[in-house]
């Protein structure tokens, strides 16, 4: 093999394969020194272009995200009664978990009602079953019942008086305050669906009567007054808007304050300066300048002077009594 044949094998253009976008990178025994610089810089490209493109690889595996949603070959749980233990299914769990599915699935009223009945079991089914068939084709008249007899125990008067009874902690955000009372005006329209059409005024007047502060009490009254067609989160949002400005502008005078008021410490530096600059000048020596107005000489003050001058008129001395 002649020199110019060994220089095309090593230093010769890139393989097909690699132009292709392969990963495929000639085999070198060692250190083959490459002759042309040209063929040196289309395999640093070549090499650069694989790297950047397995970082895009990497960067879009680590940003997808699988998301499993119940389909019709999954198991659902059943539900029976009351939980006794721990490994026992939770009404309200189970019943986000069929509405999860009927939502998946696009089920209808009836298809939902009957999935529901067949993924009960045990007292819950019986219940259900006794109910006639107007609440077994109803999925709102089922959930209804199961949670009136399974669930908390809970009825409408202690839902009510847990609602309209709940305030804002001190340490307790707009945001998660409101959705506190979202939930237990939903535990009401569970127990009685005909509390659902009041729920807009329910909201936002208990937001007004729960608030923390006074002034955001004030505030939520004035924009109900004003603004009544707001929802209770456009409300929501528009108060936590407004306390976000109030908040700022406080902090920017808080701000202003705190750099007008100096610490004691410097305070009392200062002060003690001035009282040794006072000192000093109390000690310093005093010329004196002062000069006589009669005679001129320095040392003596008019009404002192040992030679006042004649008064003009009656040829008299004039002494003043400064």
């Amino acid at each position: 093999m002649s020199d110019h044949e060994g220089d095309q094998e090593v230093g010769g253009d890139v393989p097909e394969k690699d132009q292709e976008g392969g990963c495929d990178v000639p085999e070198q025994q060692g250190e083959v020194p490459i002759e042309d610089p040209a063929d040196l810089i289309r395999l640093v490209q070549h090499l650069t272009l694989q790297v950047q493109e397995q970082q895009r690889t990497m960067t879009a595996m680590k940003s997808s995200t699988t998301v499993v949603l119940p389909g019709p070959s999954r198991k659902l749980s059943r539900f029976s009664d009351k939980p006794t233990k721990s490994t026992d299914v939770l009404l309200e769990d189970w019943i986000l978990e069929l509405q999860t599915a009927s939502d998946t699935r696009k089920l209808s009223g009836a298809e939902f009602a009957q999935l529901i009945i067949d993924h009960l079991e045990g007292r819950a089914r019986r219940e259900i079953l006794a109910r006639g068939e107007t609440v077994k084709g109803s999925p709102e008249s089922i959930f209804k019942i199961l949670r009136r007899v399974f669930g908390t125990g809970e009825d409408l008067a202690t839902a009510q008086r847990r609602f309209y009874s709940a305030k804002q902690a001190n340490n307790q955000d707009l945001v998660t305050f409101s959705l506190d009372l979202i939930d237990l005006y939903e535990k009401i329209v569970m127990i009685d669906a005909s509390f659902s059409a009041n729920r807009e005024t329910a909201l936002k007047g208990q937001l007004a009567e729960g608030a923390v502060s006074d002034t955001y009490r004030r505030e939520i009254r004035r924009l109900i007054r004003e603004k009544s067609d707001l929802s209770f989160l456009d409300l929501r949002d528009t108060l936590v808007s407004w306390a976000g400005s109030v908040s700022t502008a406080s902090e920017k005078v808080s701000v202003q304050e705190h750099s007008t008021n100096i610490p004691l410490q410097d305070i009392i530096m200062k002060q003690q300066k001035q009282i040794d600059d006072l000192i000093a000048q109390v000690n310093r020596p005093r010329k004196t300048t002062s000069k006589c107005w009669d005679c001129g000489v320095e040392g003596h003050f008019r009404r002192n002077c040992p030679t006042p001058k004649a008064n003009p008129k009656d040829g008299q001395s004039v002494k003043l009594n400064d």
